[in-house]
């Protein structure tokens, strides 16, 4: 008589969780190509109410403005990644740091 085994349902393309694939389960991050990007400078291409979209390098990305209304053409500051996003939060005008 044939067995009813259970079949394992896993994913073959995953790798099991173990300690040795912990150290590189973070360069499989999808918004690991957005970490860089925190603390750089760069201008908003839309008005960000709160999301919108920057452009750093003249490259277009979604963003999220903490706290209050960005409108476009303005500065800001990269802070973050959130949700595939970056986090970015306005710089003041120039000559008021």
């Amino acid at each position: 008589m044939k067995e009813n085994r259970r079949r394992s349902k896993r994913n073959p393309w995953l790798k099991p969780n173990t300690n040795e694939n912990r150290a590189t389960s973070f360069s499989n991050d999808p918004q690991n190509h957005l970490t860089p990007l925190v603390g750089l400078v760069a201008e908003t291409t839309t008005a960000l109410k709160p999301t919108g979209e920057i452009e750093v390098d003249d490259q277009p990305y979604n963003a999220v403005a903490l706290g209050t209304y960005i409108g476009p053409l303005e500065k800001v500051r990269i802070t973050g990644t959130r949700d595939f996003r970056l986090t970015v939060e306005r710089l003041p005008p120039s000559g008021e740091d």
